[in-house]
């Protein structure tokens, strides 16, 4: 998703609305791979956050280790 999206997706419902949101940027998915020793490019931290959006499981949620599992997934698919 992007910022874009997640406007588009929000914009019918008021300011007022409570809710409950994560925000995970590309800053934290190059920051967790550098942290790991790990040189990943713009292209592979699009990839993983398209797949932990589009493949989270609700139940574990995102956490700094299932951003880590699909940085190691990702970077194995390009090896």
């Amino acid at each position: 998703m992007t910022i874009g999206e997640l406007k588009q997706n929000l914009s019918s419902y008021s300011d007022d609305i409570p809710c409950a949101y994560m925000l995970w940027m590309p800053e934290d998915v190059f920051d967790k791979a550098k942290e790991r020793g790990i040189d990943i490019t713009n292209n592979q931290v699009n990839r993983v956050l398209s797949n932990v959006y589009h493949k989270a499981d609700t139940d574990i949620g995102i956490t700094w280790e299932v951003i880590s599992l699909w940085i190691d997934e990702v970077i194995d698919e390009t090896n």
